[in-house]
């Protein structure tokens, strides 16, 4: 019959949890073989030697606080902590023994805390986005409504969680939403496309949506991610933008005209009444007849045409001088 140390120690040995046991100078004094890859030591390299001597990272950490408090209260704590030079979480049991010593079960939760910090970073991302996004059950029941959601539709996130988001839809795109979603069932994102929306108040919005579906650790598609960008501004802008370069582009051709307007002062007696005419009334106006622009002194013809500035003022029906 085993006796009580070896099965303790079996059963130790055989379980998914790391585990080691320290006595009252802190010195380890059994380590099972799960913790070995933890601890990145051999049970044996471990053995007699103190928690701090092996791992001098922990002084002044959350793991020394922790163990201390246990050993020395002999009360049970239980917490996670980062260990630097391991670059690694864990979450902690550790336990006051009845010699006086700690034992001590651990798991590594490196990817749990990284994907926290992921999806607290993308919630930080959603919350702060300009775009209004909108999380989605496979039934078009919305789950998630960031900030710029209710700039864009009038609702608060109270008033929409739980809602079916064909409440937002104009009735002439209402039909889409169905085939949108079934598409979405099968890992398909949609690609942006324009639709109408419509707020709380009333008006009818027209957007770029996009939406994309959402998965769980399995791979399995669960729900749908949209976001919402409001085009009616950029469609203003965008025409406010186009007549500010219109603008601009023809105060550049009346600065240049101005220019060869200088340049050939209408008081040379030389200029042609023709000519005079036309650098009065601007390149927009009606040029000269064929028969006026024969009749100009030659001189000036052939030093008006040498000009590669003048040759290049627009003419309404492209003649040249």
């Amino acid at each position: 019959m085993l006796d009580t140390k070896h099965l303790q120690t079996t059963i130790l040995d055989s379980i998914s949890d790391a585990f080691f046991a320290v006595d009252s100078g802190w010195r380890f004094t059994y380590v099972n073989p799960a913790a070995v890859p933890l601890l990145r030591h051999y049970s044996d390299t471990l053995l007699g030697r103190t928690i701090w001597e092996v791992f001098p990272g922990a002084i002044g950490t959350e793991f020394e606080t922790h163990y201390r408090r246990a050993l020395w209260d002999t009360v049970a704590v239980v917490f996670e902590a980062f260990y630097a030079p391991f670059d690694a979480w864990f979450t902690v049991r550790a336990y006051p023994t009845l010699d006086g010593g700690l034992a001590v079960y651990f798991q590594d939760v490196t990817d749990r805390k990284r994907a926290e910090f992921d999806r607290q970073r993308l919630a930080a991302i959603v919350t702060s986005s300009q775009d209004a996004i909108i999380g989605l059950t496979l039934d078009g029941a919305v789950t998630d409504w960031n900030a710029s959601a209710e700039r864009l539709y009038g609702y608060t996130a109270k008033e929409m969680v739980g809602r079916s988001m064909s409440l937002l839809f104009a009735p002439a795109d209402q039909a889409q939403l169905p085939t949108t979603l079934e598409r979405l069932k099968t890992g398909e994102p949609i690609a942006q496309l324009e639709w109408s929306v419509l707020t709380k108040d009333g008006r009818q919005v027209e957007v770029a949506l996009s939406v994309s579906p959402l998965r769980d650790e399995s791979g399995q598609v669960v729900g749908a991610a949209t976001i919402a960008r409001d085009l009616t501004g950029t469609q203003e802008r965008g025409g406010t933008t186009a007549s500010a370069r219109g603008s601009a582009r023809g105060q550049r051709q009346r600065n240049a005209h101005h220019r060869r307007a200088r340049k050939y002062s209408l008081d040379q007696p030389s200029l042609h009444a023709a000519d005079r005419l036309y650098l009065r009334r601007g390149p927009w106006a009606e040029p000269p007849s064929a028969e006026e622009w024969t009749a100009r002194p030659s001189v000036l013809r052939a030093s008006v045409a040498d000009d590669p500035e003048w040759r290049s003022v627009p003419r309404a029906n492209g003649q040249s001088p």
